[in-house]
């Protein structure tokens, strides 16, 4: 091979190796690192437990689960009433008890009073003078868990005849009375007394769980539980209505 042929051969290899570089270096400049990539990929993953801010923000209008909307042992709190009874009651509620065997619950949470009474009585049968207060009926001690009691309290002789079961195989007679707050009058005050039409009517509910296994007959009251514009009632509001559904099937037996 002549000088000539080894001179163009040389810068025909030189020429190639630039352009070979110039292109991998083009190439590489375009590619992203590895770093770069776990970059990337990270800002899509989301922690087991955690939300994304997307989801946070499309979250607020959720639907509370049902769960979240009953009651829960820290709004709730245990009440021991003569060391005989445990009863679950609504924490905002402030005890008193007034003497032995009977104990006041009162509230004003949301600028609304309510109160209901518990009353631990002898579990007693009608026709034994020597008691007052509930007894149940000679039928009802018997077994019959339909049959009436008696109960002085309720002002007109009521027989608590309705009832309802609760845990620990008992159960609730329940009964009411309606007071018109119109006839509500004073030897200083008029008569019938001025009240808005929606107050006219109080209603009083009275319940009674006989337990003849711990020989206690246990009361509850709630006196002006709701008020309304007629007498009529259909069933259990206000206090009545928690007295009913959570409040009385708490109660406990101690042992």
């Amino acid at each position: 091979m002549n000088q000539k042929t080894h001179l163009l051969t040389l810068a025909f290899l030189i020429s190639a190796i630039v352009i070979i570089s110039g292109v991998y270096s083009l190439s590489h400049s375009l590619s992203p690192t590895p770093a770069a990539n776990l970059i990337v990929k990270s800002t899509n993953i989301v922690p087991v437990g955690a939300v994304s801010a997307s989801a946070t923000a499309s979250s607020t209008s959720a639907t509370v689960s049902p769960e979240a909307a009953f009651p829960t042992a820290s709004n709730v709190k245990a009440v021991e009433l003569e060391g005989k009874y445990s009863i679950q009651v609504p924490s905002e509620f402030e005890v008193d008890r007034v003497k032995n065997s009977f104990y006041r619950f009162t509230s004003t949470a949301g600028g609304k009073w309510r109160t209901f009474q518990i009353a631990l009585l002898p579990y007693s049968v009608n026709g034994d003078s020597t008691l007052t207060g509930c007894k149940v009926s000679a039928e009802f001690d018997k077994g019959d868990i339909a049959a009436p009691i008696y109960c002085d309290e309720s002002g007109e002789g009521n027989d608590f005849v309705d009832y309802f079961p609760i845990p620990g195989n008992l159960y609730v007679r329940y009964a009411w009375s309606v007071d018109d707050n119109s006839q509500e009058c004073t030897a200083n005050s008029p008569c019938p007394y001025p009240v808005t039409p929606a107050s006219r009517y109080s209603v009083y509910y009275y319940f009674v769980v006989p337990d003849k296994a711990h020989d206690t007959i246990v009361e509850f009251e709630a006196p002006d539980a709701f008020q309304q514009p007629t007498r009529e009632v259909n069933g259990f509001e206000g206090i009545a209505s928690a007295l009913r559904d959570t409040i009385i099937p708490s109660l406990v037996a101690i042992q």
